[in-house]
């Protein structure tokens, strides 16, 4: 088995096929191989993953706008379910109105120390491939407080204009 993660050119998996060979590719770009695309999961399933990690009722009306929310993106969701599995306490109706305001939404997440520790060795390795230009706009948009558009990214900072597309 091969693991290639973030691939852009596709022609590096054919260097590496072989029949005794699996290859598991990321890309965030649609490569030119025969692929498995992987996208948000069924409200059902969304619903019925968090509902059996998580601990919560199935039924509990909060739980499909919960998964809403998040887009049934799986690993939101396991973030989700593990957050109700750590705090059995937690109501889905209390995580629903904290994931309703968007401006709190990271400061609630709660995540296991190795998910954490992940989750910061991906935001520092895809920073550190940043040309040093996008880097002093991610450092400069780092002082809103909350959500913002355009407009107020490029009065933050003068180059954010040419460097969103690229974010």
């Amino acid at each position: 088995v091969v693991v290639l993660d973030d691939l852009t050119d596709h022609h590096r998996v054919a260097q590496l096929a072989s029949p005794n060979t699996v290859i598991l590719v990321t890309s965030r770009e649609p490569l030119r191989v025969p692929s498995v695309e992987l996208r948000e999961w069924s409200q059902a399933d969304a619903m019925a993953f968090v509902a059996a990690r998580g601990g919560v009722n199935d039924n509990d009306v909060a739980l499909p706008k919960i998964c809403g929310l998040i887009n049934h993106l799986p690993l939101a969701l396991d973030l989700i379910a593990s957050f109700f599995a750590a705090t059995p306490a937690t109501l889905p109706s209390e995580c629903l109105r904290w994931l309703s305001d968007e401006h709190r939404r990271l400061m609630r997440t709660v995540i296991r120390e190795d998910d954490r520790v992940a989750l910061e060795t991906t935001f520092a390795f895809v920073y550190h491939r940043l040309a040093v230009a996008l880097q002093r706009v991610l450092r400069q948009l780092s002082v809103v407080p909350g959500p913002f558009d355009a407009a107020m990214a490029t009065a933050v900072s003068d180059d954010a204009e040419y460097a969103l597309p690229e974010l």
